[in-house]
C-alpha cells in the first residue's frame, strides 16, 4: 500500500482502503461460483472506492464512486441496473469536488439522520490532505452542500464509518477510526465515535468520545456470544502497529461511554500489517470467524481466525486461505491485497470470498475446495481481473437489476475505469 508522501509524488495513485459491498439480505450464491462474467467497463478518472446504495424510492441501486489525487470527486450513477445492457454508457454525475481525499463512502441508516444520506470519510497522509473529516450528503436533495459531522482538534484522516448506539440512548452514533501520520514523528490512531444529539441535527458537528488510542484505519463491528450473553465487540486492524485487536465493554448495558468497563486484548501481533477485518461464518459451521487480509510488498495474505468459545480469554486459531499477493508496480510502501468480501452462501456451506488486490493489481475469487467440510480450510485462488499495474480499489456488489445474480463494480485507479462483472 502506498503510504509515503514521496510515493505520492512518484505516482499519484496511493489507494489505501477498500470496501463497501451492499448485498441483498436474502440473496445467496452457490459456494462454487464460476468465473465472473465481464459485462464491460466505463470511464471514471482515478476510480478509488465504490458503494451500492438501495434507492429510497422505487427499486434498484445507486452506484456511488470516489476518486482522489491532486483533485478529488464523489459521483453517483442513479439506478445503475438500467445500464447493464451497455456498460460503456454509464456516466457518473459529480455531487462534490470539494473534498480533500474521499475514502469509503457508505449509506447512513434512515433512523440515524431521518433522511437518505451517505457518509464520506475524508483525508489521507499526503501533504495538504491530512486534515480530514466525516461529511454527509443528502441524496434526496441533489445540489445540497456537504455537511461536516465530525468535530475534532488536530489533523486526522478517516476511512470508514459505522452506525452504532454507543451510549445506549436509543440513537445511532457515528463510529470510526482515525489516524495521524506526520512526515516526522510517531503515528497516532484513535477509536472514536461522534454522538448523535437528541434532535439528530446537523447544524453543528457532533461531539466526540474517544474509546481508545491505537486503532488507526479499518475496523468492524461484531456480536460474539459467551454463554447466554451477547457482547457488542469492535475488531480493529491496526495497520501501523501491526496488530489485530478486539474491544468490548463489561458495562451491564454495554455503554461505551463508561470507559472503566471498556476492555481489549490482542488477537494477533505476528501477521504483519493487517489491512482489513470482516466478521463472518467463513467455514459454514454456524459460528463467527474473523476474516482478515495482510498487506505486503511481496507476500500479502488472506487469513481466518476462529473465534473461541470465550473471545475475551480463548485462543484465536489462525488459518491461511491464500498468499502470494505482491505489488506489480514500482515505488515505496506498495503492497497487496486490500479488503476481502464474503459472498453469501446457502446455510451449512462455506462462502466464496472476493479479494481486492490493491497494488497487486488483481481481483481474486477464493472458492472452497470442500464446500461442506467445516474443518477443511483449503481454497482455490482465481485472479479473474488482472490490470497490469493499476491499483484495484474498493469493490461493491448487489443484484442491481433484479435478475437474481450479483453484479460487481471494480474500480481500477490508474486505468481510470470501473469494471462491471456478473456472478
Amino acid at each position: 500500500m502506498d503510504f509515503s508522501a514521496l510515493q505520492y509524488i512518484l505516482r499519484l495513485s496511493p489507494l489505501f482502503f477498500l470496501t463497501l459491498c451492499c448485498v441483498d439480505a436474502f440473496l445467496v450464491a452457490p459456494s462454487n461460483i464460476n468465473e465472473p462474467q465481464l459485462l464491460g467497463k466505463f470511464h471514471y478518472a482515478s476510480a478509488a472506492f465504490s458503494a451500492l446504495d438501495k434507492r429510497s424510492s422505487g427499486s434498484g441501486y445507486d452506484l456511488i464512486l470516489t476518486s482522489f489525487g491532486f483533485s478529488s470527486d464523489v459521483s453517483v450513477v442513479s439506478d445503475v441496473g438500467k445500464f447493464l445492457s451497455d456498460v460503456t454508457k454509464i456516466a457518473p454525475v459529480s455531487i462534490s469536488k470539494t473534498l480533500k481525499w474521499p475514502n469509503e463512502v457508505s449509506a447512513v441508516p434512515v433512523q440515524a439522520l431521518n433522511g437518505h444520506y451517505v457518509a464520506i470519510p475524508d483525508g489521507f497522509l499526503v501533504p495538504t490532505k491530512t486534515d480530514g473529516s466525516i461529511k454527509v450528503y443528502n441524496l434526496n436533495n441533489p445540489g445540497s452542500p456537504l455537511v461536516t459531522l465530525s468535530s475534532h482538534t488536530g489533523e486526522w484522516f478517516y476511512h470508514r464509518v459505522l452506525w452504532v448506539d454507543m451510549n445506549k440512548d436509543g440513537r445511532l452514533d457515528a463510529l470510526t477510526c482515525r489516524a495521524n501520520k506526520p512526515l516526522i514523528g510517531a503515528t497516532k490512531g484513535e477509536l472514536v465515535w461522534f454522538t448523535s444529539p437528541p434532535s439528530k441535527s446537523l447544524a453543528t458537528p457532533w461531539p466526540e468520545s474517544i474509546v481508545a488510542n491505537g486503532p488507526d484505519i479499518y475496523f468492524n463491528l461484531a456480536h460474539f456470544k459467551v454463554g447466554t450473553k451477547t457482547y457488542e465487540a469492535i475488531v480493529v486492524a491496526e495497520f501501523f502497529s501491526h496488530k489485530i485487536r478486539v474491544y468490548w465493554s463489561e458495562d451491564y448495558r454495554q455503554d461505551w461511554s463508561n470507559k472503566t468497563y471498556v476492555k481489549s486484548r490482542d488477537i494477533d501481533v505476528s501477521m504483519g500489517a493487517p489491512f482489513d477485518v470482516v466478521i463472518a461464518d467463513v467455514n459454514g459451521d454456524g459460528h463467527l470467524d474473523i476474516l482478515a487480509t495482510t498487506n505486503s510488498e511481496h507476500n500479502g495474505t488472506v487469513l481466518v481466525y476462529e473465534v473461541p468459545v470465550d473471545f475475551r480469554t480463548g485462543q484465536f486459531k489462525r488459518h491461511r486461505l491464500a498468499d502470494g499477493y505482491a505489488s506489480q508496480s514500482m515505488g515505496l510502501n506498495k503492497g497487496g491485497p486490500g479488503s476481502p468480501y464474503v459472498i453469501p452462501a446457502p446455510a451449512g456451506q462455506k462462502p466464496s470470498i472476493l479479494v481486492a488486490g490493491d497494488d497487486a493489481a488483481v481481483l481474486s475469487l477464493l472458492t472452497p475446495k470442500a464446500p461442506q467440510n467445516h474443518t477443511n480450510w483449503e481454497y482455490t485462488r482465481t485472479d479473474f481481473l488482472k490490470t497490469g499495474t493499476s491499483t484495484v480499489g474498493g469493490i461493491s456488489f448487489a443484484d442491481v437489476d433484479g435478475d437474481g445474480r450479483l453484479e460487481l463494480f471494480v474500480p481500477s485507479y490508474d486505468e481510470g475505469y470501473v469494471y462491471v462483472y456478473r456472478l
